[in-house]
């Protein structure tokens, strides 16, 4: 019985991709999108970067994943709300002032969010967002107004969508904060439900 038992462990472990067992959490493969399986399979395969060939079968240039931070929050002024960014980097939970849990969500594979300059990007960076008023251009470092930055994710998300994106529409009133992924990836994340809205990566 016991033999049968360890080779189903066996079995069940050489069926996890190498990527996913680096960021195992209490035995578990930690979550990808599909993107993000797709790539890392494709990265198998041809593990020598070709830019113009892995372009034409849609994978940007990524490098060997890395450990994330250790898990850390932030607490945001204007709401009160604190966000925890987990463990895995990942999944980013957020608290009202009384410690009631508002919602968990996973940003990277909720938005099916592709690998770039790295094989598991993990969130490194929550806080307050900022824009460039001229234009659709946000500057993630130079913090505005509070209003004026909530006044300009609403107007650029609704670009997007307007566009095509195919995410839920954010409510007028809603307020938003700045995440960043390791990878250069960044966005904004709806404070009211955790909805979140990819605004580019460089």
């Amino acid at each position: 019985m016991r033999r049968a038992v360890t080779q189903t462990l066996l079995i069940a472990l050489l069926a996890v991709s190498p990527v996913s067992m680096a960021y195992a959490d209490n035995n578990k493969p930690a979550q990808q999108s599909e993107c993000e399986i797709q790539a890392n399979a494709y990265r198998q395969k041809h593990p020598r970067p070709d830019f113009l060939n892995d372009s034409k079968h849609g994978v940007m240039f990524f490098g060997t994943a890395g450990p994330s931070k250790p898990p850390f929050a932030y607490l945001d002024p204007g709401s009160g709300v604190t966000f925890q960014v987990e463990g895995d980097g990942r999944h980013l939970s957020a608290k009202d002032a009384r410690g009631n849990l508002l919602w968990i969500r996973n940003p990277f594979v909720e938005g099916n969010l592709c690998p770039y300059r790295s094989a598991h990007p993990f969130i490194s960076w929550v806080g307050p967002q900022s824009g460039d008023f001229g234009n659709y251009h946000l500057d993630p470092w130079t913090p505005p107004p509070d209003d004026k930055a909530n006044a300009l994710t609403f107007k650029f998300v609704n670009s997007m969508i307007d566009g095509g994106l195919k995410i839920a529409r954010p409510k007028r009133g809603d307020r938003f904060v700045g995440l960043s992924f390791n990878s250069s990836q960044f966005g904004y994340v709806n404070i009211r439900n955790g909805d979140f809205y990819l605004g580019g990566q460089n």
